[in-house]
């Protein structure tokens, strides 16, 4: 009889268990809010132990959704873009939850501000999710001419999210901080961060008793990765730059959309 009694209160307790995971997966969030903060140590070439590749002339990939945090989201009944790109909108600038961490980095004479970001997406593994493109910092394109990337124009157009509506947005272009990063939302959250660092370095060359002083970029290739939790602030470091981020899964019933 006690068998039989433990077998029956084992059941209900299965059926309140399977009860109580469903009533959690209809609140559950199937979206996030993801925002990033890009900056530079100004003394990271001077202080780092670290060995970078020397003359090198890296050309950041074409390819990844540029985010417009500038403007509100306004509805759109076309889109360049298709029902998975869709689903990364960006989030207005007014809405940003870590402005008081850019008014530190702002005051302190070891960083720069490269760049702010901020979007929200769904839950993706690493074959769906899609890659953010990041161009930060100064513009260098009137400076450097030459290093202009030569994009084919029908190659990969850049998708601009404007609040909801997504435009091609090609123009070649040139700045401090470029590259992608990719948000993969399983278990964990992992940052997978593929940058160019571009420097500029006064050089002088000497040749015939003639000295010139050339304004040269320095490229540096940044390859980061950060497994995380959500709702915490991480910081992504490096000997040249830093990236803090977080998180925010945004809870939501089953039925919304």
């Amino acid at each position: 009889m006690k068998i039989i009694m433990y077998k029956k209160y084992s059941l209900l307790t299965q059926i309140a268990l399977c009860f109580i995971l469903m009533m959690s997966s209809q609140t559950h969030a199937r979206e996030y809010a993801i925002e990033m903060i890009f900056f530079m140590h100004i003394d990271g070439e001077q202080i780092t132990d670290e060995n970078f590749p020397e003359n090198l002339k890296l050309v950041s990939p074409n390819q990844g959704i540029e985010i417009n945090n500038d403007y509100p989201h306004s509805k759109v009944e076309s889109s360049t873009a298709n029902e998975d790109e869709q689903q990364w909108r960006a989030i207005p600038s007014s809405d940003f939850i870590l402005n008081d961490v850019i008014k530190k980095l702002n005051h302190s004479r070891d960083y720069k501000v490269l760049k702010h970001i901020a979007w929200q997406q769904p839950i993706a593994d690493h074959k769906n999710a899609q890659l953010i493109k990041i161009q930060g910092g100064r513009n260098l394109s009137l400076d450097h001419p030459e290093r202009l990337p030569a994009y084919p124009q029908a190659s990969n157009p850049i998708l601009a999210i404007v609040g909801d509506q997504n435009i091609d947005l090609s123009p070649p272009a040139l700045y401090e901080l470029e590259g992608t990063v990719k948000v993969v939302i399983t278990r964990y959250i992992h940052v997978y961060a593929d940058l160019i660092l571009h420097l500029e370095r006064f050089i002088s060359h000497k040749s015939h008793q003639k000295t010139t002083v050339n304004n040269d970029l320095i490229d540096y290739k940044i390859d980061l990765h950060k497994k995380m939790k959500s709702r915490e602030l991480h910081y992504i470091d490096h000997p040249l730059i830093g990236i803090i981020v977080e998180a925010t899964p945004i809870e939501m019933p089953e039925d919304e959309s």
